[in-house]
């Protein structure tokens, strides 16, 4: 978590990487790890990414990010700083998402007013990927909002599977729109503690279940709604155990995925007897396009 008074030490580690693709894989990993903070320049057709991390914490982020360093990808200097006041400087740019008229996610310092019927979120950045602001986590929560206004009233409450939890946000807020229960797992225990911790600051006490643990523990039940916001070489070795998890007439989205990643993506799909329904993009401040496309399983 972005903690740490005036005296304490963070690391600059800067990676060298060889295309915005590679750097944004990058990125997404870092924030999931848990970086305090990034930075990215363009050099030349590459990109450098300064990953600011606490100094006890540089191994861990080092193993993390060790598949990538192959390709071109190479680590480079490494710096000392020492913000003024770390604690608080972290909060400065961060605010409200607001989705829809239903739907907001908000950092819990933010003096944020819901509108009338609108659901609120309240998450804080921490050692878990998924606060609303990345744009994969954002285009899945869109498509939560969707599928609850959707839902054909008197029908069935949806019955949710968050695949890779992280924070929790996704499922808490299905939960919010109206979903029956949650099940979200990850393989990081950490993501799990972080899950209930967010979990019960919304008042969350009933209806969401999260563990650590994989896709295998969940084989052989079937939900409504299926989300999983996971980079492509994290979500395609289990892409056919995901899709087993969506019942007839039930919904399967994806997000932490790139442009050129849809046709692999929905090929693979369409053999496990998911139609794609739609797509949705958003274009960050680097140019790259992220997508989320959501699958549904015939009646």
């Amino acid at each position: 978590m972005l903690t740490g008074g005036p005296e304490d030490a963070v690391l600059c580690l800067t990676v060298c990487t060889p295309t915005l693709d590679s750097a944004e894989r990058i990125l997404a990993e870092a924030w999931e790890w848990g970086a305090l903070g990034v930075e990215e320049r363009q050099v030349g057709d590459g990109v450098e990414l300064d990953l600011y991390v606490g100094v006890e914490d540089e191994g861990a982020l080092r193993a993390r990010l060790e598949h990538f360093v192959t390709d071109g990808v190479a680590w480079g200097p490494r710096r000392e700083v020492r913000p003024s006041n770390w604690s608080e400087a972290w909060k400065v740019g961060l605010r409200a998402i607001e989705i829809s008229p239903r739907l907001a996610v908000a950092p819990s310092f933010v003096d944020y007013k819901a509108t009338s019927g609108q659901q609120v979120v309240w998450i804080d950045p921490g050692q878990a990927f998924g606060t609303g602001g990345h744009a994969s986590t954002r285009l899945v929560l869109d498509w939560i909002d969707r599928l609850a206004q959707d839902r054909a009233s008197g029908s069935k409450p949806a019955e949710v599977l968050d695949v890779g939890t992280g924070s929790g946000v996704l499922a808490l807020a299905a939960l919010a729109l109206g979903a029956a229960q949650a099940i979200g797992f990850d393989l990081d225990p950490i993501a799990v503690a972080e899950a209930k911790a967010v979990a019960a600051k919304n008042g969350v006490t009933d209806g969401f279940e999260v563990f650590v643990g994989g896709i295998e523990v969940v084989a052989g039940q079937r939900f409504d709604w299926v989300f999983a916001n996971l980079l492509k070489t994290e979500m395609l070795p289990i892409l056919d155990r995901i899709a087993e998890t969506v019942r007839p007439a039930g919904w399967l989205v994806l997000a932490g995925l790139l442009e050129a990643d849809q046709r692999i993506v929905s090929d693979h799909l369409s053999t496990c007897g998911l139609e794609l329904a739609g797509v949705q993009r958003e274009r960050d401040d680097s140019g790259a396009v992220w997508i989320s496309p959501a699958f549904q399983r015939p009646a």
